[in-house]
């Protein structure tokens, strides 16, 4: 899954819109009045994907905070799903959202004139599905039969080119794989790392702290 910014292509000119995480603060920030509760994110509070995405904004960006303030300038609609965040945008209601999930939004833009697409040019973070078998499971080989399908080169074509969840192979038709992800946004593109760093935030302190900040910046 990959972080991307969504907008209305009905309200938001061509030369307006952002390429990254810099240009969407000021774009927003410049225009207060406009922008006044027209932007959409997660609430970090309420979605565990949204404190992730947070989390690692945060570690890429050294302005995050900053940016954020800005953008917040206006007041921020948080939401906990992409389904809500596109709605929203597409209609109108919202202008423009960020930390939204590409897959999603990729599929639903195929059949929704209204809806523009952004991947940061700066960064973009990209999140991995992590599927496993557990070691209680009652149909163990069958699981293992279906990953097995699921990584082969037929499943993860599906996945790139019917559901527009990029492809972790190389060797996939059509560009939604690591080869076409890499020559679209080079490096850009931030995967984050499936291992232990992922429990940092699920110390209290750390993750209320973070919290803390992102309420101080987002009011």
């Amino acid at each position: 899954m990959i972080q991307v910014f969504v907008y209305n292509k009905r309200l938001i000119k061509p030369d307006e819109v952002p390429g990254n995480h810099e240009a969407l603060a000021q774009l927003i920030s410049s225009q207060p009045d406009r922008f006044k509760n027209k932007v959409t994110t997660y609430d970090i509070e309420k979605s565990a994907l949204g404190f992730m995405l947070s989390v690692y904004d945060r570690q890429a960006d050294p302005r995050y905070f900053a940016n954020l303030a800005r953008i917040a300038k206006g007041g921020l609609s948080v939401q906990s799903s992409t389904g809500t965040m596109l709605e929203r945008v597409s209609s109108g209601e919202n202008l423009l959202g960020f930390n939204i999930l590409g897959s999603y939004a990729e599929t639903r833009a195929k059949d929704d004139p209204s809806l523009g697409i952004v991947y940061p040019n700066d960064y973009t973070l990209v999140l991995s599905r992590v599927m496993f078998i557990s070691g209680q499971a009652e149909n163990a080989n069958a699981a293992k039969v279906w990953l097995d399908y699921v990584l082969s080169k037929e499943g993860q074509a599906i996945l790139a080119n019917q559901s527009d969840i990029p492809s972790l192979r190389n060797d996939i038709e059509g560009d939604n794989d690591v080869d076409g992800l890499t020559k679209r946004l080079g490096k850009a593109l931030r995967p984050i790392a499936v291992d232990e760093s992922l429990l940092t935030y699920l110390a209290q302190d750390k993750r209320l702290d973070h919290i803390k900040q992102w309420r101080a910046a987002a009011k």
